[in-house]
């Protein structure tokens, strides 16, 4: 019963992280506006002048603004960051207080700092695992645009487009593509201080906890490697740690030893008691097919799940990749049957 209260209490606290998350962004877009006016400016005065103009100087001048930029960007985010994971902290300790009977420790606050700026996540990118910083993060989304808006620009240029053409194409990466990159550097940041923060809790309290159980969101835009792992256990801080894509919603909820447990727990409200599996197949064909349609050959995959009785852990390999439809048809040939694809 204490498991099912601390699943239900940290599966509505992503959905609250979810909702943080956007209004940092709110508060962090301004240092991207400027970005967008200032490059148009400068653009703009260049105009008069532009075939003629110092390309190599511009393009150089552009990229400063953008690196300008980045960096206050990254400096709003870093500090917001570490409020957070000083709530965070705060969070797990008056959760778990309601569980256990153990007087509990909070990490040194002058250790969250530094928790914040080397906190690593372990993205699927490509199908291969890359570890990062929220900084290596920032940078790998971010240093694409600039090179993209250089060779607009420079091909703009040469082509001799029109001024305004140049300027829409600009807006285009600056305005839309940024932002939304810019997004999902915030929304997967927090996700990777909260399990950071979450993870110095569970150090400082190292008695108190023996396994963490990995709980993804149940909706339609949970991908297959995260409701694989749904309802799986793990010996604290082993295995995949969450965030493990971009925008991931998915966390690992830490369980305390069993001789640790309150009794009273027991009466503790509760929630949610089931996987991501039991979620799927309780939902109407309409949730399903919406589900699988997101990932290539979904309706395959659909008939191997629901027809040929295979969970969504047995669609994705060791690495989390999805498994192609030969791979799944040689390991799994009765459900490959079953399915009649």
């Amino acid at each position: 019963m204490a498991e099912r209260f601390l699943v239900e209490s940290f599966t509505r606290r992503q959905v609250f992280l979810q909702r943080l998350a956007n209004g940092m962004w709110e508060d962090l877009r301004p240092s991207l506006d400027k970005i967008l006016t200032e490059v148009q400016t400068r653009l703009r005065l260049a105009d008069t002048e532009i075939r003629q103009h110092n390309l190599t100087q511009l393009l150089r001048d552009l990229q400063e603004v953008i690196d300008e930029g980045q960096s206050e960007f990254d400096a709003g985010l870093r500090e917001r960051l570490v409020e957070f994971a000083e709530e965070e902290i705060d969070f797990s300790e008056q959760t778990y207080s309601q569980v256990v009977t153990e007087p509990l420790q909070k990490p040194e606050e002058s250790s969250i700092a530094p928790l914040v700026a080397g906190a690593t996540a372990g993205l699927l990118i490509g199908g291969a695992t890359q570890r990062m910083t929220n900084s290596q993060m920032s940078n790998r989304l971010f240093s694409p645009i600039g090179k993209e808006v250089r060779s607009t620009i420079s091909t703009g240029i040469i082509s001799q487009i029109a001024f305004g053409q140049l300027l829409t194409r600009v807006r285009q990466k600056l305005g839309t593509k940024l932002p939304n990159l810019a997004r999902t550097v915030v929304a997967t940041s927090l996700n990777n201080v909260s399990t950071a923060a979450r993870g110095a809790f569970v150090t400082a309290n190292g008695l108190v906890f023996g396994e963490e159980r990995y709980v993804a969101v149940l909706d339609t835009r949970t991908t297959l490697r995260c409701a694989g792992l749904d309802g799986e256990i793990f010996p604290v801080q082993t295995g995949p740690q969450p965030p493990i894509h971009y925008n991931c919603r998915s966390t690992r909820v830490p369980i305390p030893r069993s001789r640790f447990i309150d009794p009273n727990a027991a009466n503790l409200a509760v929630g949610r008691n089931q996987t991501f599996q039991q979620f799927l197949n309780s939902q109407p064909q309409s949730f399903q097919n919406e589900f699988f349609s997101k990932f290539s050959n979904g309706a395959e995959l659909q008939s191997l799940a629901l027809q040929g009785g295979l969970n969504v852990n047995q669609l994705i390999d060791p690495s989390g990749a999805q498994m192609s439809l030969p791979e799944l048809r040689q390991k799994y040939p009765i459900a490959w049957e079953q399915a009649n694809i």
